[in-house]
């Protein structure tokens, strides 16, 4: 289902709770709807919007919401405030995320030094940050357009989790390609469940073989990108996909992909074992009637 629909129907099932927890759930649910949901939910629905904390460093306006809602328990309030600001988030203008950097970092906020933010960087580098070029230009690149991209880098590394999460989001492949890359996981998640990621680099991630884990599963577990042949011959064949789950596609596959990954010493071998265990299951059945005719 559609953000648009999602958000139109949150609208119509105000007050149910049932319908709101599946809406709230729902990955495809926009972070606008969030944060209009967040004031205003139960205490049960407002814990679900606590815990999806890649949201809320992603769009700040989920957490000043949520620090509204006069159902939310104190503690639960605390807890996300607090890990919002252990991941670089302090809104000077909500009073409990000034608490909770108190309580963190023993310092007034207000003090803090300047730090680098995705928008601030986008601005400077629009052309370069804004920009997902469809095709990459053929021409060498210049040292000084080697060391503008090598000083992007050098910041994106330096920005705190929450602003590596926005830049995941609004910035090009360039940006996405450094912060898959990143150690910690929800920024890697930000940069895969980017509205603006291709199935071209969802199907590079299905074949890197040194991708997030949370990443690959969330392609392997999504239906909309099992959807895209290529994309699940790629994950059958990646030794980092649970073997459970890469037989379960390798069924799916076509006879003559099967064949391949029964040549190919590149895949698992339990994937290959597999494969050729299914050539010669066929080949069997495809024999026993004509023998039973002798």
């Amino acid at each position: 289902m559609k953000g648009p629909v999602l958000d139109w129907l949150a609208d119509r099932f105000a007050g149910k709770e049932m319908a709101l927890e599946l809406i709230l759930l729902n990955n495809a649910t926009p972070d606008e709807t969030f944060a209009r949901l967040a004031p205003v939910v139960s205490q049960r629905l407002a814990d679900i919007v606590r815990q999806n904390e890649l949201r809320l460093l992603r769009h700040d306006e989920i957490i000043r919401q949520l620090c509204r809602n006069p159902n939310a328990l104190a503690s639960s309030i605390d807890g996300a405030c607090d890990f919002c600001v252990r991941n670089g988030l302090t809104l000077l203008d909500v009073p409990q995320m000034v608490e909770a950097h108190k309580r963190v970092h023993g310092v007034d906020p207000s003090a803090r030094p300047k730090e680098e933010t995705a928008v601030g960087l986008m601005a400077e580098y629009h052309d370069e940050l804004a920009r997902d070029d469809v095709q990459p230009p053929l021409r060498q690149e210049t040292p000084e357009e080697a060391q503008k991209k090598l000083s992007i880098t050098q910041r994106i590394i330096r920005m705190s989790v929450s602003e590596k999460i926005k830049l995941a989001t609004l910035g090009n492949r360039e940006a996405r390609n450094i912060l898959l890359r990143d150690a910690n996981k929800l920024v890697c998640m930000a940069a895969a469940t980017s509205p603006r990621i291709t199935d071209g680099e969802i199907m590079g991630l299905a074949n890197s073989k040194t991708v997030n884990a949370d990443v690959l599963r969330y392609i392997y577990s999504g239906r909309d990108f099992l959807k895209v042949y290529a994309i699940k011959t790629a994950l059958v064949k990646n030794p980092k996909v649970p073997l459970p789950t890469a037989l379960k596609l390798m069924q799916t596959l076509q006879e003559k992909d099967i064949k391949e990954l029964a040549r190919d010493r590149n895949v698992p071998q339990t994937i290959q074992s597999q494969a050729k265990a299914w050539l010669m299951k066929k080949e069997a059945a495809a024999k026993g009637p004509q023998g039973g005719k002798h």
